[in-house]
């Protein structure tokens, strides 16, 4: 891996993991949603003003979090803020989704809130976690309605997030916010660097 100093900085200000830096449009296998992020990759700012995001969705080790890092670093290409987010982080973050407003310091969920790309790694569904489901509904509606994107990474199935009941809110929300792209092949996690 040849990256920059400067790139590095970067990838690391973006939260985007290490093993994830030099993910290259090129592995992914030829496929419809192949055609799709290549599409946002060389287009991202137009995609950005649409407004509307993606749920990235399928089996673990499909390449969701490889696509992750590919819009991040095209964000960083095209100078817009990003952020990398994994799921579990939520339970790490305490604070009220509205608590960024009233503070002079950048926190974590400010960036999060006022990022204009937020990426989402990992999204599960556990039973002891609503809060957590909550929170990330919570994230979204408010991103939404700032006009700033958000991509989320899963292997829940939109038909299946809509069946769990802690999730009907959210998955009612997704429909508007973001479009669906099922993610499938091989698995991604197998390729050597």
């Amino acid at each position: 891996m040849n990256i920059s100093k400067q790139h590095r900085e970067l990838f690391t200000y973006y939260g985007i993991p290490k093993k994830h830096w030099d993910v290259r449009l090129g592995e992914l296998p030829e496929s419809e949603y192949k055609k799709e992020i290549e599409e946002w990759v060389l287009n991202f700012k137009d995609k950005l003003k649409a407004g509307k995001g993606l749920y990235l969705y399928g089996p673990y080790g499909t390449g969701k979090s490889a696509i992750g890092s590919m819009l991040l670093r095209a964000a960083a290409a095209n100078r817009i803020p990003g952020l990398w987010l994994n799921y579990k982080e939520l339970q790490s973050i305490s604070i009220n989704v509205n608590d960024h407003m009233f503070s002079s310091d950048m926190t974590m969920m400010g960036r999060i809130m006022t990022v204009d790309f937020l990426f989402v790694d990992e999204f599960q569904i556990k039973n002891n976690q609503h809060w957590s489901v909550d929170k990330l509904d919570d994230i979204i509606r408010q991103r939404f309605q700032s006009e700033l994107t958000t991509v989320i990474a899963s292997n829940v199935s939109p038909a299946d997030l809509v069946k769990k009941e802690m999730c009907g809110s959210l998955a009612d929300f997704l429909r508007e916010a973001v479009s669906s792209l099922m993610i499938s092949g091989k698995d991604f996690r197998g390729l050597k660097r």
